[in-house]
């Protein structure tokens, strides 16, 4: 059994995780799950996670119970069939069955894809700003994760998957991963430039750091924060050199 420190560390971070976490991976099932396994894996997590079940940890009941909610708004969508299939669309999850395709059906399916609107992608675009506006991330994460893999000459959806995950203390090295991408298609974006310096300096990865805050300075001279973080490494260089001198 996990000690009270480590649970709550787990909650700490759970708690956090939740505007980016969509159902299915709140849930932790897959998306082609049997009825048996979503009711086994909502009663089990419901157990755990129960205010009712940590009387000594209240402390923390109020994440405990913004988890319990979350975890039961999205057992009562999924265990719906209509509700699952609205949630589904909404969500853009294409989930493939075990049904076999002819060759040249696949041919049509590909070239329906080459030859995809403009229109639909868009459209794509603004209902991932509205959901970011409101603050529903996980639902905006879900959607942007489609579109990285749809679109991938597209830097909008690597450059707000990335920014989305910047804000997630957990999600650090998520968001290095697709702010690099974005960053290899607009070497000169200042926000991708700023955040992945941030990411980086935050895991304590401080030369990527100072890497990206020197970039950032070349457009933005006046940058402050940049400005800060390169004059606070390059002094204690600095020092160090002196330091070894007097050593030699």
């Amino acid at each position: 059994l996990e000690n009270n420190d480590e649970f709550k560390k787990h909650i700490e971070q759970l708690y956090l995780e939740l505007p980016t976490l969509n159902y299915y991976d709140l849930l932790l099932v897959d998306y082609n799950f049997s009825k048996e396994d979503l009711k086994l894996q909502y009663h089990r997590l419901i157990k755990k996670y129960h205010p009712d079940s940590h009387p000594e940890l209240r402390e923390i009941h109020h994440k405990l119970q913004a988890i319990v909610s979350k975890i039961t708004e999205a057992y009562n969508t999924l265990r719906n069939p209509y509700e699952k299939k609205l949630y589904d669309k909404k969500m853009h999850i294409n989930i493939q069955k075990n049904t076999q395709k002819t060759t040249k059906n696949n041919l049509k399916q590909n070239n329906a894809d080459k030859t995809e609107p403009q229109e639909e992608k868009e459209e794509l675009k603004k209902t991932i700003e509205n959901y970011v506006k409101a603050g529903m991330f996980y639902d905006a994460i879900t959607l942007l994760e489609n579109g990285c893999k749809k679109y991938k000459d597209d830097i909008y959806f690597f450059k707000t998957l990335g920014n989305i995950y910047f804000r997630t203390p957990t999600k650090l090295k998520l968001a290095i991963k697709y702010l690099e991408k974005a960053h290899a298609m607009d070497r000169k974006d200042p926000q991708v430039l700023n955040n992945l310096a941030g990411a980086y300096k935050k895991v304590g990865f401080y030369r990527e750091a100072y890497t990206y805050y020197k970039k950032l300075l070349a457009i933005d001279p006046e940058h402050k924060e940049a400005n800060e973080f390169i004059s606070e490494v390059e002094n204690k260089n600095s020092i160090l050199d002196k330091i070894k001198k007097l050593f030699k």
